[in-house]
């Protein structure tokens, strides 16, 4: 089992004290309210709002996203795929600082 003991700070497993919304993200605190509501929840932890931020600001993927979307055509099904790709892409290959590739 997640405990926060077994995680480092950048973590917060789905089984803590629920977290503010603006720590968690909607879907985190629903999840971490059904957890402690004793719904069945798989064991699992979230990554807090500030570390993702941090994560896009040390990769500067805002910037990235933004040239990716400048000239999309919104209606065209194809041109969103590629987008889309392209955007997870960046992620996949962005790298982590050592405070979240140590969690």
């Amino acid at each position: 089992m997640i405990t926060p003991a077994s995680l480092p700070q950048a973590l917060l497993p789905l089984a803590a004290s629920p977290a503010p919304l603006e720590q968690v993200g909607g879907k985190g605190a629903n999840l971490m309210r059904l957890a402690n509501a004793g719904f069945p929840v798989p064991n699992g932890f979230l990554i807090p709002t500030d570390a993702y931020r941090q994560f896009v600001k040390q990769n500067d993927l805002n910037a990235k996203i933004q040239n990716t979307l400048r000239d999309l055509d919104f209606s065209n099904p194809k041109e969103l795929a590629a987008a889309s790709a392209e955007i997870r892409t960046r992620f996949a290959d962005a790298p982590l600082s050592s405070t979240l590739s140590a969690a």
